[in-house]
């Protein structure tokens, strides 16, 4: 039970930390964009 919850936990993680990059990434475009 706690390994499973472990697992559920690190997959919702490694999903919002992909997710932040994504986001990450169009701001930066963004920026690069606004500066130029």
């Amino acid at each position: 039970s706690g390994l499973f919850a472990g697992g559920v936990a690190a997959q919702i993680i490694t999903r919002y930390s992909n997710l932040t990059d994504v986001i990450w990434n169009n701001q930066s475009k963004v920026i690069l964009n606004n500066r130029l």
